[in-house]
C-alpha cells in the first residue's frame, strides 16, 4: 500500500461566507427590541443602552421576535449575549415563519449568573423567513440579551476511512495471557493483535490506524504506512509495543503500548503518544478495538455503553427507538453523558468489555455494528481529542477544529480488556465495580443541615398551600391532601432539638392528616416512595389492610393472561408504544406487579399471594433483558429505564420475602444489577457529579434528551430498593450506592434562603456542568426517605421476614429479628414516634400469645387479631420488644 497522504488548504475548501452575509439581531436598538413580544410569563420587555431587558414573571418565560433571513443550506452557529443574575437554562426555537415552535427544532443551553457572557449554540440549515423564539433562564427577575448574531458552522472533511486490517503474524508474534483472555500481537505491527476469550476469537485492534492534524493551517492526513520501526516484545509480566510515525511536516511521533495481565484476570493497557513539535489534532487513535471482526461479525446479544446505550439482540446503536433527530447519534457523545467509561458487547455466551480511567482530554467511539470502518463487527474505542458537547457534532469522529498537543507533551490512556461468560451487560458492569471500585461517597453536610434544609421544603415553600401539599412546584400540580407530608413533617419534629421548630412542624402535620380519611392514610401522598407508615403512626392499621386488600384485588385486574401489563395509549395524545415491539414491557409490569406484591405482602392475604407470585414467575421470561418503559407517562416504552430496574429488582424482593426462593433474590440482583449503568461512578463534575442518576437512555416523546442529565428522583426509587436488597445481599456496593445516590439529593436540593419558592425542594433535572438545578422543584418526601437512611437515622418504615414461623411484620422504624422458629418469633422495633403507634404482623396462622417486653397482651381494643386472615394488629410506644408465639405452644 502506497502512504496515505491527504492535504487540504482549508480556505480553498471551505472558506466562510463573509459576517455580511448573516444578519445580526441587535437589541440595542430600540426599533428592533419593538419588533419582539412577550408570549409567555414576561411582564415586560424595555429597551435599555446595553440591550433588551426582560422581566420574568413565572416558570416558563418565552419571547419572539419577527422573521430572519438567513442564508440557505448552510449550517449555522448563533451567538447570543446575555446576563442574568440567576442560573438557569436557556432554549432557543427556530421555525419557519407561518407555523410554531416544537421542542424538536430547538437548543437548549446553560446559563451561570453574573456578568455578560456569550452562548454559542448549533444550528441547522435554516433559510429565509425564520423565526426565533427565545426561552430565557430563569423564572423570576431579570434577563438583558444584547443581541444574537450568525455565522456559518463549518465542518471539517472526514477522510475515506480505510477498512480494518485482518492482523498478519506472518512476522511472528508475542502473546498475553490472562484469566479468561488471550491477546497475540504481531512483532512487527503497531496495533495488530487478537483477543480471544476462553480461547474463542473476539475481537482484534486496530492495525492501520489513521492520523490527522493541522500545520500551518494544513489538514492533513497519515496512514499506518508512515508508521515505522514497529516493534513488539515479551516483557516480564506482558507485551510492550513501540513504533515511530514521521509526519509530512518532519514531526516525529512516538508510540508506546503496555499490556499487562492483572491480578484480577483483565488486560491492562497503557497507550502513549508524544510528538516533537506542536500538533494541533483532529483524530489521533489512542486504542481501538473491534468485537466480532473476524469472528461472530456483526451479531450481539446484548451491548452497553454506560450512559447512552443498553443494547437488546442485534438492536443497532445510535438509533431513532429512543430519540430522534442528531440527538440520536451517540458514536463519539459528550462526555459529561457517560456515567462511567465502560463498553461491552456480548455474543456467543462470551463477553468483551473496554474499559478505561476517564480523561476528559479523550473521546469515547462506541458503534454497534460498526458502520464508522466497516470492520464487520462492532468498534469501542479511545480517541484524542475529547468531546465537551461543543467542539463537534456529537457522533462526529472529527471536532471543529484542533486540539493543540504541545511538543514534548505525553498523551496516555490507561484502560482495561475484561472478558468472561455471559450473554448480557451485567457481568462486564460487576468486573468494573470490582476492578475501578465505588467513588468516595460525596460530601453531605451535616444531618442538622439537612433536617433544616427539609423542613422549609414542607414549611415555607411554593409546595404548601395551608394544610395542603403539591407533589412540585411551579406548574399546574394541584394541591391536595397528603399524609405523607404529615408523617416526614412529624419524623422531622421528633429528631429535632429546636423547640420552636418541632412546634411549627408539629401543627402543620396535625393540620395535614386531619385532612386525609383514615382509610387512605396507607396511600395517600405527594412522593414517589409510598409505605402503609402514616397509616401506622396515626393508628390506622386496620382500615390500611382492609383498604389494601381492596386495592390489590384491583390491581389485578389489570395484568393479561400471559403477565403483562399493557401500554393504553392515550386517545388524544402521541403513542409511545411505536418503536417498542409490543405494547407491554419489563418495567410496566413489574411497575404494577411490585405493587400487587406490597398489598399481598401487607395485608398477608392468600389468594392476592398466590395470584402475585404466580405472576412472578410469568416475568422469568423477561430473564437477562434490557430494563425498559417503566415512565409510559412520557417516555417511549422501548427505552432503558432505571425504574424499570428498581421495579424489577423489587418484585423479585417482595417474591423472595414471601418464600424464601432463592431463585427470586437472584433475579432480584441481577436486575438491580442493570440499574447500575444509571449510575454516575466516574463524573466530569465535581462536587456534584458522583452518585447522579440518569433516569433514561432516552428522550420524553423522543425529542427532549435526558442524556447527561440526573432526574434524581428515579435515582431514589432505585437506591430505596438497594437499600432492601442489602438486608439478603450482602455485597458490598448495594449500600454504598444507595447512600450516595441518597447524598446526591441531598447536594441537589435547592438551599435554604437561596429561593423562597423552591428552597428545601429536589430539582427534576440537575445540569452538572454547571450545577443548574431545572424545574420543576419537588416536595421532599422521595429524598427523605433515602437521606435519612444514609444519614444513620431511623428508619421511618420497616419490614422483617420470619422465614421459619411465616410472620411478616410491618412497623414504622427498623426492625431487629431476635428469634424465629415454627412456633414463635422475637423482635424488637425501634419506633422513632414520641406517640403511640400501630404494627400489623401477617401470617399469624393461630391466635397468638403475645408479650410486649415481660407483659402479656389482651387482643383487643387497641390490639386486635382476625383469624379469618392472619393478621395482628398491635399499638406499641417507644422502642418495644415483642414476643408472637402460637396459642398451643408451650
Amino acid at each position: 500500500m502506497k502512504p496515505f497522504l491527504v492535504v487540504l488548504l482549508i480556505f480553498a475548501c471551505c472558506t466562510a461566507l463573509e459576517a455580511d452575509v448573516f444578519p445580526s439581531i441587535d437589541f440595542t436598538q430600540p426599533s428592533v427590541v419593538a419588533q419582539w413580544k412577550s408570549d409567555h410569563d414576561v411582564s415586560a420587555l424595555k429597551h435599555t443602552p446595553e440591550g433588551m431587558e426582560i422581566t420574568i414573571t413565572g416558570g416558563d418565560p418565552y419571547i419572539s421576535g419577527p422573521s430572519v433571513g438567513l442564508p440557505q443550506g448552510m449550517l449555522l452557529w448563533a451567538e447570543i449575549r446575555l446576563k442574568t443574575a440567576r442560573p438557569g437554562s436557556g432554549q432557543l426555537f427556530y421555525y419557519p415563519k407561518g407555523t410554531g415552535a416544537n421542542e424538536a427544532d430547538s437548543v437548549k443551553f446553560p446559563v451561570g449568573a453574573g456578568d455578560w457572557q456569550t452562548v454559542r449554540v448549533p444550528l441547522p440549515p435554516l433559510g429565509p423567513d425564520t423565526v426565533f423564539r427565545l426561552d430565557p433562564p430563569g423564572t423570576r427577575g431579570t434577563v438583558t440579551v444584547s443581541g444574537i448574531s450568525f455565522s456559518e458552522r463549518v465542518l471539517l472533511k472526514e477522510p475515506d476511512w480505510p477498512k480494518p486490517e485482518v492482523p498478519s503474524f506472518t512476522g511472528g508474534s508475542v502473546s498475553l495471557t490472562s484469566g479468561n483472555l488471550k491477546l497475540t500481537h504481531a512483532m512487527d505491527r503497531f496495533g495488530s493483535f487478537t483477543l480471544s476469550v476462553f480461547g474463542k476469537n473476539t475481537a482484534r485492534g486496530l492495525a492501520n490506524p489513521v492520523f490527522g492534524y493541522f500545520a500551518n493551517g494544513n489538514l492533513r492526513w497519515q496512514n499506518a504506512d508512515s508508521i515505522t520501526g514497529a516493534k513488539a516484545e515479551k516483557t516480564r509480566d506482558g507485551i510492550r509495543v513501540t513504533a515511530t510515525l514521521r509526519d509530512a511536516d518532519g514531526a516525529r511521533w512516538n508510540l508506546d503500548q503496555d499490556f499487562r495481565s492483572d491480578a484480577k484476570g483483565g488486560i491492562s493497557v497503557r497507550s502513549s503518544v508524544q510528538v516533537d513539535a506542536d500538533r494541533e489534532v483532529v483524530f489521533l487513535p489512542l486504542f481501538m478495538l473491534f468485537p466480532g471482526a473476524g469472528s461472530f461479525g456483526e451479531s450481539k446479544t446484548q451491548a452497553m455503553f454506560a450512559g447512552l446505550e443498553y443494547l437488546g439482540e442485534n438492536e443497532p446503536s445510535s438509533s431513532e427507538k429512543d430519540i430522534v433527530g442528531p440527538q440520536s447519534k451517540r458514536q463519539v457523545p459528550d462526555s459529561v453523558k457517560m456515567t462511567f467509561p465502560l463498553m461491552t458487547v456480548c455474543s456467543d455466551n462470551r463477553y468483551v468489555a473496554l474499559a478505561w480511567k476517564r480523561d476528559d482530554r479523550f473521546s469515547a467511539v462506541f458503534d454497534s455494528p460498526d458502520r464508522l470502518f466497516q470492520s464487520g463487527g462492532h468498534v469501542m474505542g479511545v480517541i484524542y481529542p475529547g468531546s465537551n458537547g461543543m467542539n463537534r457534532v456529537e457522533g462526529n469522529l472529527l471536532p471543529y477544529k484542533g486540539e493543540l498537543l504541545k511538543a514534548g507533551e505525553t498523551l496516555t490512556l490507561s484502560a482495561s480488556l475484561t472478558g468472561g461468560t455471559g450473554t448480557d451487560a451485567v457481568p462486564a458492569v460487576k468486573d468494573f465495580v470490582q476492578r475501578y471500585g465505588l467513588p468516595p461517597l460525596p460530601p453531605s453536610g451535616s444531618w442538622e443541615e439537612y433536617a433544616k434544609t427539609a423542613t422549609a421544603g414542607w414549611l415555607d415553600s411554593g409546595i404548601r398551600v395551608g394544610n395542603r401539599y403539591r407533589h412540585a412546584w411551579p406548574g399546574s400540580f394541584g394541591e391536595g391532601a397528603a399524609a405523607d407530608a404529615a408523617l416526614w413533617m412529624d419524623y422531622l419534629a421528633a429528631l429535632s432539638p429546636d423547640s420552636a421548630t418541632q412546634k411549627r412542624l408539629k401543627q402543620a402535620a396535625k393540620g395535614a392528616v386531619a385532612l386525609v380519611p383514615p382509610e387512605q392514610l396507607h396511600n395517600s401522598g405527594v412522593g414517589h416512595i409510598r409505605t402503609p407508615a402514616a397509616a401506622l403512626v396515626y393508628r390506622q392499621a386496620v382500615k390500611a389492610v382492609e383498604s389494601a386488600r381492596a386495592e390489590g384485588y384491583a390491581t389485578l385486574r389489570r395484568f393479561q393472561s400471559d403477565g403483562d401489563v399493557l401500554y393504553n395509549p392515550p386517545a388524544d395524545g402521541m403513542d409511545l408504544s411505536t418503536t417498542n415491539p409490543g405494547r407491554a414491557t419489563n418495567g410496566l409490569t413489574a411497575s404494577v406487579l411490585s405493587n400487587l406484591l406490597e398489598h399481598a405482602q401487607f395485608t398477608g392475604d392468600a389468594a392476592l399471594r398466590k395470584a402475585g407470585l404466580d405472576l412472578l414467575k410469568k416475568l422469568d421470561r423477561y430473564d437477562g433483558s434490557v430494563p425498559r418503559g417503566a415512565q409510559p407517562w412520557e417516555v417511549p416504552l422501548h427505552t432503558p429505564d432505571i425504574l424499570a430496574s428498581a421495579y424489577l429488582a423489587k418484585a423479585y424482593i417482595i417474591g423472595y420475602e414471601l418464600t424464601g426462593d432463592r431463585q427470586f433474590l437472584d433475579r432480584a440482583v441481577y436486575w438491580a444489577w442493570t440499574g447500575v449503568p444509571f449510575v454516575y461512578l466516574a463524573s466530569p463534575t465535581q462536587p456534584v457529579g458522583d452518585y447522579a442518576t440518569i433516569p433514561v437512555f432516552g428522550a420524553t416523546y423522543w425529542t427532549g434528551s435526558w442524556f447527561g442529565l440526573p432526574v434524581q428522583w428515579c435515582g431514589l426509587v432505585y437506591a430505596d430498593v438497594l437499600y432492601r436488597l442489602n438486608r439478603y445481599d450482602k455485597n458490598v456496593i448495594w449500600k454504598r450506592l444507595a447512600d450516595g445516590i441518597a447524598i446526591s439529593g441531598v447536594q441537589q436540593t435547592m438551599p435554604v434562603g437561596e429561593d423562597p419558592q423552591r428552597q428545601g425542594l429536589l430539582p427534576d433535572s440537575f445540569q452538572l456542568r454547571t450545577a443548574i438545578r431545572n424545574d420543576v422543584h419537588i416536595n421532599p418526601a422521595t429524598l427523605q426517605s433515602q437521606a435519612i437512611l444514609a444519614f444513620g437515622k431511623p428508619a421511618v418504615y420497616g419490614t422483617a421476614v420470619f422465614f421459619k414461623n411465616g410472620a411478616t411484620v410491618h412497623a414504622p422504624g427498623g426492625i431487629t429479628r431476635h428469634e424465629d422458629a415454627v412456633d414463635r418469633c422475637r423482635f424488637t422495633v425501634n419506633g422513632w414516634s414520641k406517640e403511640p403507634y400501630q404494627i400489623v404482623v401477617t401470617g399469624v396462622a393461630r391466635k397468638p400469645r403475645v408479650l410486649v417486653g415481660n407483659r402479656p397482651v389482651s387482643l383487643s381494643g387497641v390490639n386486635t387479631y382476625d383469624v379469618k386472615t392472619g393478621v395482628l394488629v398491635l399499638t406499641l410506644k417507644g422502642k418495644a420488644t415483642v414476643l408472637v408465639q402460637t396459642a398451643d405452644s408451650k
